[in-house]
């Protein structure tokens, strides 16, 4: 389970450990680009009051100010579980850029689903 029963002994999965595992792999697969703000990568899906989220925004920050890039406001962006939330977030994110940054944390299958919506042919 991804966060503690507050009612009952439980066990969870190490939200912080998996995220920063995480977000080392994607900087290391960082390829420079023409566009710094495209330069970054960005925190998707999930709502920033669970416990999981929390723990993995908390590890993506401390992952990216240890490499020297330390996280910016709009590089977090919680929109919740909704496949549909995260595809419309993708699609501005896109916009706002102009293209692709340089990688996506997506917190969750669901928001996962939604955000590959805009790289789908019918998107198109």
């Amino acid at each position: 389970m991804p966060s503690p029963a507050s009612a009952a002994p439980s066990v969870i999965s190490d939200n912080y450990k998996g995220a920063a595992i995480l977000t080392r792999k994607l900087l290391s697969l960082q390829k420079p680009q023409k566009d710094p703000a495209r330069y970054r990568l960005f925190f998707l899906g999930g709502l920033a009051t669970t416990s999981a989220t929390s723990r993995r925004i908390e590890a993506f920050r401390d992952t990216l100010t240890a490499a020297g890039t330390p996280l910016s406001g709009d590089q977090v962006i919680t929109c919740g579980y909704s496949p549909k939330g995260a595809m419309a977030e993708i699609a501005a994110l896109l916009q706002r850029l102009g293209g692709l940054s340089a990688g996506l944390f997506i917190n969750s299958v669901t928001a996962f689903e939604g955000g590959a919506g805009p790289f789908r042919p019918s998107a198109a």
